[in-house]
């Protein structure tokens, strides 16, 4: 079983016109070798991932498969979908080193 999470801080702006921190933790990647699947393995995992993380951060989310969606709605998660835009950089723009 494999899992990754990541830590990432945004800074927002309130309703005041304040900058306030807030700190995420992303899961990723809850694999299962298919051997040990159906034995409530990824379950425990992710809700120690969540024990461990809840007092010292602002949120968890994760991208789920449509598949999983059942799943992480079962361990206390909720369904949100975000719409992305992505900047374009142009390799001309970056600065290599090789």
């Amino acid at each position: 079983m494999t899992t990754h999470s990541i830590i990432m801080k945004f800074v927002m702006i309130n309703s005041n016109g304040e900058f306030v921190e807030r700190t995420y933790i992303q899961i990723g990647t809850v694999m299962t070798r298919p051997e040990y699947r159906r034995r409530g393995l990824a379950g425990k995992l992710v809700k120690e991932i969540v024990k461990d993380y809840r007092d010292r951060c602002d949120g968890i989310y994760l991208f789920g498969n449509l598949s999983a969606l059942d799943f992480y709605s079962e361990l206390g998660f909720r369904k949100v979908f975000i719409a992305l835009r992505l900047m374009s950089v142009r390799k001309k723009n970056c600065i290599s080193t090789a």
